[in-house]
Order: structure tokens, then C-alpha cells, then sequence
């Protein structure tokens, strides 16, 4: 009888301990370049609520489209501009670059933060050669970190970025793009191929973050798309969903329920998830 009772305990306890790896797998999209065109805002905001959409900060039209992201259902996140390795690479009126040193980045990304308080984390904006820099990206997570609760997501415009990395370093909740997922007039097949790829990853992982821009067939494929990835078992799911995810698996002492920890609760530098970065 105690043997049947241990073993059924047992039985028990592997199943809620393995459960999570058997869970449906998330996929995350980010419409990101958001702030030019309210047109485009507001067909990003009529995807489904848990696509996650990013903000310029000083695009044209960046206080009306954040004023209709907000009040929107989706997640929000601010699309910092960072210095690119192409000199002539577009610029945004603000960008951060190697050259801004630690309190004026610091600084830049308070003020940034405080102007659209619906923010629930950041992403890079170009970054091809300011994500390499260990500095720089020192001074950036150290910003978010010291806010509180912001997540950070790689877009991973140059393989040889340490932010991923760094932002586990100061503990502050992270991912990274695995797929640009865009069509252009000339091409739709390339959206196609980049959503298979997603789905694969989504599978292979358990997880996959996928980055679109607010083109008039991005958006359109999007649209069509997105309402298959039930049918798929997969489901779509908020960035903050992801990264939640994503920490139960590598760490489940380190996730918490809520990203948004309170702002005084800050860890050192230093810290890491039981015993290493937290990297995928």
C-alpha cells in the first residue's frame, strides 16, 4: 500500500515537472519601425492582441501612434535606434551611439522611457555596430535595469552582438529574433519560407520570436497567416509570454509571474541564472 502510495506520488510529481516541456509551443511577432505612417499603427493594431508592436521614439507621427498603440490591446515596446556600421546607414533624430558615454545613455533612456510609460520593453533599431560594443550595452542594461521590469529583445542585426548576453549579465529579462518575417511586392515567397522557418523553431525550441516591419504585404500576409498557427498547435503569444517561457525552461528557480518587478528590486551586475547566463 505505502509502495503504491510513493509510486503514485512519484507519478505525480514527474507529471507537473515535465508538463511545462510538453506545453504548446509560443510563437512571438514584433511589428517594429512603427511611428511613421498612422495608417500602418493602425493595421498593425487590427493583427491579433498578441502580436507585440514596437515604437520609434522620434518618428513623425510617434506621440499619435503611441497614443493608439496604448490604448490598444497589444504589448508595447520602444525600437531604439542604435549606431549602425554603415555610415550611410538611414538616421533617427535620436540614436545611441558608441561615442553618447554611460550617463548621457543612461540618461537619454530614462527620459525615453518616462515619455511612453506603456513600454514593456526594448529592441534595437539597426545596432549593427553599437551591439557589438560591451560598454555601450553595459550602460543600456544598466538603464533598463535601474527603471525596472523591461525586458530586452536582440534583433540581431550583426551575429557578432554581446547584448543578448549582457542583458543576462545584469539580469534583465531578454530574447532574441529568430526570423525576419517580411514580404515585399516582387517576393510574398520569402514571407512564406520565413513563416515555415518560424514554425519550425517554434517546434524545435518551444519557442520563436519572429520580426516584422509595417509594409502594406507584411501586414497583409500577416493578417493571413497569423489565424493558422492554432490549427499548427502553436500559439501566439506576447514577448513578455516568451521570455517568461523561455526562463521556466533554462531556470525555473530565476522566472518570476510577473516581468515588471518592483522598480527597487535591482541585482548586481553580475547576476546571473543559477550559476550562468540565462542564453538561448
Amino acid at each position: 500500500m505505502h509502495l503504491r502510495r510513493a509510486k503514485a506520488a512519484v507519478a505525480l510529481w514527474l507529471l507537473a515537472v515535465l508538463a511545462p516541456l510538453h506545453a504548446e509551443p509560443l510563437v512571438a511577432v514584433i511589428i517594429d519601425d512603427l511611428g511613421y505612417e498612422l495608417d500602418a499603427a493602425r493595421r498593425a493594431t487590427a493583427l491579433p492582441a498578441a502580436v507585440t508592436l514596437s515604437l520609434l521614439p522620434d518618428a513623425p507621427y510617434s506621440q499619435e501612434v503611441y497614443r493608439l498603440l496604448a490604448s490598444s490591446r497589444h504589448e508595447l515596446m520602444l525600437h531604439l535606434p542604435m549606431q549602425a556600421m554603415h555610415r550611410d546607414a538611414p538616421r533617427e533624430p535620436v540614436q545611441f551611439t558608441e561615442g553618447l558615454g554611460r550617463t548621457a545613455t543612461i540618461v537619454r533612456l530614462a527620459r525615453l522611457l518616462a515619455r511612453y510609460p506603456a513600454v514593456r520593453g526594448v529592441n534595437n533599431h539597426q545596432g549593427s555596430l553599437l551591439t557589438q560594443r560591451e560598454p555601450p550595452m553595459q550602460w543600456l542594461m544598466r538603464g533598463l535595469r535601474d527603471f525596472g521590469g523591461l525586458y530586452f529583445v536582440d534583433s540581431r542585426t550583426h551575429r557578432a552582438t554581446v547584448a543578448e548576453r549582457v542583458a543576462a549579465e545584469f539580469g534583465v529579462p531578454h530574447t532574441r529574433r529568430d526570423v525576419f518575417l517580411d514580404a515585399t511586392p516582387h517576393d510574398r515567397g520569402a514571407f512564406r519560407r520565413a513563416f515555415v522557418e518560424l514554425l519550425r523553431l517554434a517546434r524545435r525550441n518551444g519557442t520563436a520570436v519572429a520580426i516584422a516591419h509595417p509594409h502594406h504585404e507584411s501586414l497583409q500576409e500577416l493578417a493571413r497567416a497569423l489565424p493558422r498557427l492554432q490549427a499548427a498547435g502553436i500559439r501566439l503569444a506576447p514577448v513578455s509570454a516568451v521570455i517568461q517561457r523561455q526562463e521556466e525552461t533554462t531556470c525555473p528557480e530565476c522566472s518570476s509571474p510577473l516581468l515588471r518587478v518592483v522598480k527597487n528590486s535591482k541585482p548586481s551586475p553580475s547576476s546571473t541564472c543559477c550559476g550562468g547566463p540565462v542564453l538561448r
